[in-house]
């Protein structure tokens, strides 16, 4: 999922936000991808939401909290003003598409990545599992993108004569 986003966690400071059991697989995963230090931010631990000095130096924050789920759209655990060295965003959620974290992150140019591609992904490894095989690399990424043309949207809005029935045209011709 990181990886598709050109996030690299190789050599890298990671501020895992949570401490369920997806900020342990988190945790897990950077730590194999070869991060060299990784934080855990929680509400009780040793760093928590009111003392976020202590990873601020992070270069990569992965969001495992629920926070900004549907329906809390536009909640965000963090402001990303407080990583000034931040240069990789990965948030589990998938409901909205982007969250308020993905979406501050590209607005500030760091390379971000929701959670649909890691649901999509599960969904293959429960495949492979129960079917006792694995599921096909282009299958993955088809039904993935099947999956994301589903909840992308595009809004036309303008005054009667503008254009929109014609440029709605020319982008539904274009993107299928």
């Amino acid at each position: 999922m990181a990886a598709r986003a050109g996030i690299s966690f190789d050599g890298k400071k990671v501020a895992v936000l949570g401490s369920g059991g997806t900020s342990l697989t988190a945790r897990a995963v950077a730590a194999g991808a070869g991060a060299a230090e990784i934080v855990t931010v929680s509400r009780k631990g040793d760093v928590t939401y009111d003392d976020l000095s202590k990873a601020a130096d992070s270069d990569i924050v992965v969001n495992t909290t629920p926070v900004g789920m549907y329906p809390h759209n536009g909640e965000s655990p963090i402001s990303l003003e407080r990583f000034p060295r931040c240069t990789g965003v990965v948030d589990v959620i998938y409901n909205p598409l982007r969250t308020a974290l993905v979406s501050e992150a590209a607005e500030r140019g760091v390379a971000c990545t929701g959670g649909l591609y890691m649901l999509t992904a599960q969904a293959a490894r429960a495949y492979a599992l129960f079917c006792g095989a694995p599921l096909p690399e282009d299958r993955l990424e088809a039904v993935y993108r099947s999956l994301l043309a589903s909840v992308e949207n595009i809004v036309l809005v303008g005054m009667p004569g503008s254009g929109k029935t014609t440029v709605g045209r020319i982008l539904a011709e274009r993107l299928g």
